[in-house]
């Protein structure tokens, strides 16, 4: 136990220190902790409330040899207590604030998905809860590395992960939420998005927004490279980063006819940006502040369906380097894949106990109907005899 004295602030706390065998080798990581004892005893008073806070410290090296122990724990201990001084420090002037923006400037790149009631897709609250998972373990290392457009070069060239399962699954425990977190990252860095990952959770969470959606940066322009028969929900990408200080917005939405539309807009830009739809056949699109609609259409051999860049002349270019032989506008998405989404079930907006009970409804009618019938047919021939009987 040492104290610990920031200014006027004196306080006690606890070290510990000691190291972790890596599995299949002879390394280990050594980890120093810091942290205060909670008081055995507290007494509150009568309709009352105490709250208690406590910080701390943990600190851990790289994988190194046993032999470096007593090395890496000198080290790894004098970080974890400059880091608790300077959480000491800082919480005189709200800790928790500064922790909250720091994550909201993270978020400032972002996606939205509509809630779909289909069994085993993937929702809203499962793609935060996931991104959070994998940001919490990203060092806060080279800042700003998503605003230089050369190093979002490839990134992302893969079938979009949301429609990759094994980057979904649960995460109840730690050691889930370990090898979520390892797939993400080798996937994030194996499809073309290795210069991202070098930089902080922000130029993570870009490489994880364009791999949503299968955005890929690519020889002076953005291209969405998604299959048109996958935007069969809302989509929204929010705020990408096109250099230091273009960001785009784009969506994808499912109208009345199930058709899907795409719509772009600059958040902000320095410069004046223009877009082409599947084939670049058509004139490009100056983009503006305000959303413009772009038609989603399929070619022949696939090819992405919106491509975004400055260069007007390129995008020209790309109209004689795509090659397409044939290209239709998209086909609608089928109703039933629509109501599987919208009400979990292929009935339409009824649930399903509403078609069963009508069906059960009907089924009593005509065994209702049956028995009168029958009845009447008795009772008749039953007449006829009495009147025979009678003669």
């Amino acid at each position: 136990m040492f104290r610990i004295q920031i200014d006027d602030f004196l306080d006690e706390y606890n070290l510990i220190s000691g190291f972790i065998p890596l599995s299949n080798s002879n390394k280990i990581v050594t980890i120093s902790i810091v942290y205060k004892t909670p008081p055995r005893i507290l007494q509150i008073k009568a309709r009352s409330s105490m709250k208690l806070k406590f910080l701390t410290s943990i600190q851990y090296s790289e994988p190194t040899s046993k032999e470096e122990y007593h090395i890496q724990y000198e080290l790894t201990k004098k970080r974890a207590i400059e880091a608790i001084k300077k959480a000491i420090s800082i919480q005189h002037q709200n800790l928790k604030e500064d922790h909250i923006n720091v994550w909201q400037s993270y978020w400032y790149t972002g996606f939205r998905i509509s809630d779909s009631k289909a069994d085993g897709v993937v929702n809203g609250h499962k793609i935060n809860s996931t991104i959070y998972y994998v940001l919490s373990q990203i060092s806060k290392s080279i800042p700003d590395v998503e605003k230089n457009i050369a190093m979002n070069e490839g990134c992302y060239r893969g079938h979009h992960t949301l429609d990759a399962p094994r980057l979904w699954k649960d995460t109840s425990s730690i050691d889930a939420v370990n090898n979520v977190v390892e797939a993400w990252l080798i996937t994030l860095e194996k499809q073309g998005c290795h210069h991202l990952m070098i930089g902080d959770p922000a130029a993570v969470q870009q490489a994880i927004v364009l791999s949503l959606g299968s955005l890929r940066f690519s020889n002076q322009h953005l291209e969405f490279n998604i299959d048109p028969q996958y935007l069969n929900r809302d989509y929204l990408f929010r705020r990408i980063n096109y250099g230091n200080v273009t960001h785009l917005n784009i969506s994808a939405t499912v109208g009345e006819d199930n058709r899907a539309v795409l719509k772009v807009a600059l958040d902000k830009s320095d410069s004046v940006y223009f877009g082409c739809d599947a084939g670049c056949l058509n004139p490009p699109v100056s983009l503006s502040q305000s959303y413009v609609s772009i038609p989603v259409k399929l070619t022949k051999p696939l090819t992405a369906i919106l491509y975004i860049t400055s260069d007007y002349q390129h995008m020209q270019d790309l109209r004689n380097a795509l090659h397409v032989h044939a290209i239709n506008d998209a086909p609608a998405h089928d109703h039933l894949v629509m109501a599987l989404h919208k009400h979990g079930h292929q009935l339409g907006g009824l649930p399903t106990f509403f078609w069963i009970s009508i069906c059960f409804l009907i089924i009593v009618f005509h065994l209702f109907l049956c028995k009168l019938i029958i009845n009447e047919y008795h009772g008749h021939q039953d007449k006829q005899k009495v009147r025979y009987s009678k003669l």
